[in-house]
């Protein structure tokens, strides 16, 4: 039978642990109202049964802290009861009591999972202690429930980072894929050579424009020295440029476009436009080469240069031409003056001579300024293109008439003749 010292080491034992929920199971009514009225009073939830399967019935793993179980009850003795309430829940804390001492009983009900085994008659020493380790067992599994939720939901927190985590990987490897694919793309199409080296000088990547270029696969280019693609002197010079640039920092031709000489796979030498960048990522650091074949530039510059000079050399011969042009045209324009004045006044001066040796003298000056005069017409070259190329006379042609034209007053069957002026029309008359 409980004791008033009983409730009352009960009631200090639960002081720290309110809120509780026990179920107290006993056919003795007077034991039930005598226990948990004090427990009621401390804030704990009691609930009471009077038999194993009323206790069952009541018994829920969720809301059950603590089973206290008379051993000695009808229909289901409290070993019966402790099987079948850890067969509901294997932590729900059960202690036993029994009106008689019996070794080879506590024995069994303690294996069988029992918190404690106590005897009616020593409960108002034992039951606070072992209501005290149950209640620390209670406390002990509350804090372990609270751990595994813990641990459960750092474990779905950790799951969904994870899950997370991992979509934002493969999206952030798809989106890098698919960059890579474009760059990938845009060096494999580009029109120009993109070679990439490291800075060691060995060539990491050649695209199909370099291939073409010079000549090399790039099976063959990769994994070789960049100087394989230059002539001397720039394949003797160029790794050690690369070393410096490495230890000094001091540029070269990185960060500018340079015109410079190439090397093909056969030996052929061409020239190409070069144009260097540096890329760090990290600790490494790459050499982007791209290249632009300029021969046919460069030939179609040099052809409009020669275009350019001929174009010169043209026009100063036409202004040299022009002008000796004009030379000859007054030039022939002058004696011709000069000569049909004195053919006039010769054949005035005929008139009145008699003597035969006069007269031969006469002819003789007539004859010769014949001559004069066809010479002055032969060398006038008429302004325009189209006129010099009519009447452009070669200088054997001019000799060669000259030689067989007797008569003073004949001219050349395309060059017109004006009429001879009289002696007063050469003297400046009417």
């Amino acid at each position: 039978m409980m004791t008033e010292a009983m409730v009352n080491e009960a009631n200090r034992v639960f002081a720290n642990t309110t809120g509780f929920h026990i179920l107290l199971v006993d056919d003795s009514r007077t034991f039930q109202k005598f226990f948990s009225a004090p427990l009621k009073a401390l804030g704990h939830v009691v609930s009471t049964a009077a038999s194993g399967p009323e206790a069952l019935a009541l018994f829920c793993p969720a809301t059950a802290d603590v089973v206290i179980a008379d051993y000695e009850m009808p229909d289901m003795n409290g070993l019966q009861l402790l099987d079948a309430i850890h067969a509901k829940s294997s932590v729900t804390p059960v202690i036993v009591l029994t009106g008689h001492e019996d070794i080879t009983l506590a024995v069994r009900v303690m294996r069988t999972g029992a918190i404690d085994f106590l005897t009616k008659s020593h409960a108002s020493q034992e039951l606070p202690g072992a209501l005290q380790r149950a209640a620390a067992f209670v406390q002990q599994q509350r804090e372990l429930k609270r751990e595994v939720f813990a641990r459960r939901e750092a474990e779905l927190s950790l799951e969904n980072f994870n899950e997370n985590l991992s979509k934002d990987v493969c999206a952030r490897t798809s989106e890098m894929m698919e960059k890579e694919a474009r760059i990938h793309a845009v060096i494999q199409s580009a029109v120009d050579g993109i070679v990439t080296i490291d800075p060691s000088g060995r060539i990491e990547s050649f695209n199909p424009a370099a291939e073409k270029m010079f000549g090399h696969t790039s099976e063959e280019a990769i994994g070789s020295n960049i100087n394989t693609l230059m002539p001397s002197p720039y394949k003797d010079d160029h790794d050690s440029h690369l070393a410096r640039y490495m230890s000094t920092g001091e540029k070269s031709i990185i960060g500018s476009i340079r015109e410079v000489s190439g090397r093909r796979k056969d030996g052929t030498v061409f020239s190409q436009e070069l144009s260097v960048v540096e890329v760090k990522n990290g600790n490494t650091r790459l050499f982007t080469g791209i290249v632009r074949d300029i021969t046919e530039r460069k030939e179609a510059e040099k052809f409009a240069l020669q275009t350019r000079e001929a174009r010169i050399s043209q026009e100063q011969a036409e202004r040299t031409n022009t002008a000796k042009s004009e030379f000859l045209a007054n030039m022939s324009h002058e004696i011709r003056t000069l000569m049909t004045a004195i053919l006039g006044f010769a054949d005035e001066l005929r008139v009145s001579l008699k003597q035969q040796e006069q007269l031969e003298a006469i002819d003789i000056i007539k004859k010769n300024g014949g001559y004069l005069a066809t010479a002055a017409r032969l060398f006038h070259v008429p302004r325009g293109k189209e006129a010099r190329a009519k009447q452009h006379i070669a200088y054997g042609d001019l000799r060669r008439q000259v030689s067989v034209r007797q008569d003073a007053g004949a001219v050349l069957a395309d060059t017109e003749v004006s009429p001879r002026p009289t002696v007063l029309q050469a003297a400046g008359g009417p």
